[in-house]
């Protein structure tokens, strides 16, 4: 009978077996460290704007950071949470261009494997925007001086009490009040109750007759009280809200018939340049920044659907600094990188591919 034993080992093997331990300072201080990293704990919480066509940017950020706190994303665990970044995302931006993606997330001790994390939608509105606006920020809010082609296209219209206008989308008054004290029948439209309630305020303490009407602007059907305005204008309004063409030609079509034959309509809208075409990331981007972007192609419908002629366009920037004394511009500490288009493109002036608008129209 064979007897089997398992080898003895000599000095020599031992020896051996040792001198293969990792021994460079680098290599084990760097083992050391995945080991602490492994301890890290800590709660957070991260928001982002609810962009759908940024969701691989989100997730890349989302899996950097984790890893970064030492709980690295499995390639499961990455398209798991992608799936639920996409509908939150989608949620969120059906809702309002304002709402947030907010992630809170809980790194446990060990033996917790990785991160705990939930993701939900913060909504926030227009008139949540503006409320906070009213709340917090010292007046006036849009600036201390109205639109140069506002009151030069008023002007050119006839004498003020001949001329009525309809200020749509007013704020404060901006615009509205200084057309009121030149004489002019003055009518303003502002769907955000905070910002009307300031302006009527402000109308009152002046003794301005100013008629303040609390509306959407596109709300299908919306009655006006006059068929006869000779400027009805939206400064600064489709630029920073309107996200599509069709939200303007809902406005368009609520505004047209309030127009008197021969009166114009004006709006300042940011239009791409040529060589340009905004893609879909840029286009939902641009609602997020108060920068909403638009070509030419886009207001085709406006001349072919209505009865309104193409009477003229100037470069916001350029018309409002020519107009303007040097000691009161820029007219808001936003102005002059917002109305070149540097809101939506971290790019040097001059480079970005839209600026603000001016666009005329007269009512055939």
């Amino acid at each position: 009978m064979m007897l089997c034993c398992a080898p003895v080992k000599t000095q020599r093997e031992t020896t051996n077996r040792r001198s293969a331990a990792e021994t460079n300072p680098s290599a084990v201080r760097l083992a050391m460290q995945k080991k602490v990293t492994r301890k890290i704990t800590g709660k957070g919480q991260i928001a982002f704007p609810c962009v759908p066509a940024l969701v691989e940017s989100y997730i890349t950020k989302l899996g950097t950071m984790f890893e970064l706190l030492g709980k690295p994303f499995t390639d499961d665990e990455l398209v798991h949470l992608k799936r639920l970044v996409e509908g939150k995302l989608a949620e969120g931006w059906a809702a309002s261009p304002f709402s947030l993606l907010v992630v809170d997330y809980d790194i446990k001790p060990p033996p917790h494997p990785g991160v705990a994390y939930n993701i939900w939608t913060r909504i926030l509105t227009m008139d949540d925007r503006y409320n906070d606006w009213v709340a917090t920020r010292k007046p006036p809010l849009f600036g201390k001086h109205p639109d140069s082609k506002v009151l030069d296209l008023a002007a050119q219209l006839g004498p003020p009490g001949e001329v009525a206008v309809l200020d749509v989308g007013a704020g404060t008054g901006r615009n509205a009040l200084p057309l009121a004290r030149l004489g002019h029948p003055t009518y303003a439209l502002e769907m955000v109750p905070s910002l009307a309630e300031v302006m009527r305020t402000d109308a009152a303490q002046e003794n301005l007759d100013v008629t303040v009407i609390v509306a959407d602007v596109t709300a299908p059907g919306l009655e006006l009280p006059r068929k006869d305005f000779k400027l009805i204008f939206l400064a600064e309004v489709i630029a920073s809200h309107f996200g599509d063409a069709e939200a303007v030609r809902r406005a368009i079509a609520n505004l047209a018939p309030a127009l008197a034959p021969g009166g114009m309509l004006l709006f300042s809208t940011f239009l791409a340049r040529d060589g340009y075409k905004p893609d879909p990331m840029a286009r939902q981007i641009s609602q997020v920044v108060w920068s909403c972007i638009f070509t030419r192609n886009d207001y085709a419908f406006v001349h072919e659907e209505f009865p309104l002629d193409r009477a003229g366009e100037d470069m916001v920037y350029d018309y409002e600094k020519s107009r303007m004394a040097p000691e009161d511009w820029p007219p808001t500490g936003w102005f002059n990188e917002w109305s070149q288009g540097l809101d939506l493109f971290a790019l040097p002036p001059g480079k970005a591919p839209m600026d603000l608008r001016w666009l005329t129209y007269r009512k055939r």
